[in-house]
């Protein structure tokens, strides 16, 4: 994931022969799973909400290079990306969050990051000073624990319930 490869650039690193046929039919399975790709209900309404009130947003992901392109065709909102194939760094390592605060030109205390890992989405940008929220739809609410992207955005812009400790 950190690097820009498809599955032919892909199988050559991992010094796998692949022939044509299975490289065909490899394609076309992975064709098929981007093409079912669909962004949970929330996050359009929470992406709109967050821009409609003058916000940025950004996505920092720990991708394949295929599955940016229904990220970006079905997410088009953000005003930043951060890819970890086109960074060469995977959350949490800092580079990743470092190319997301240069892209959006804020500081890291300026920045709300929300996911549903811990050590990747909470963990590691709290230590470069941002704020992280751990994402878990099918949890119990709590501080810096939520279940869903819309009680994200009512927190940050200070609508929401959740209190952060």
């Amino acid at each position: 994931m950190t690097r820009n490869l498809g599955l032919a650039g892909a199988a050559d690193l991992f010094g796998t022969q692949l022939g044509n046929d299975e490289l065909a039919i490899l394609e076309l399975d992975l064709y098929a799973e981007l093409a079912s790709v669909r962004p949970y209900d929330d996050a359009l309404r929470a992406l709109e909400s967050l821009k409609r009130a003058g916000l940025k947003v950004a996505l920092c992901s720990n991708l394949a290079t295929p599955y940016a392109i229904p990220a970006k065709l079905l997410l088009p909102e953000f005003d930043a990306y951060a890819w970890s194939f086109e960074v060469g760094a995977i959350k949490p390592e800092p580079a990743i969050y470092e190319h997301l605060l240069k892209r959006l030109g804020c500081k890291a205390s300026s920045i709300a990051m929300i996911g549903d890992t811990l050590e990747a989405d909470v963990f590691g940008p709290e230590r470069l000073g941002m704020h992280g929220f751990h994402l878990q739809r099918d949890a119990i609410r709590g501080p810096d624990r939520l279940a869903s992207l819309i009680e994200f955005a009512d927190h940050i812009l200070g609508t929401g319930t959740v209190t952060r400790t």
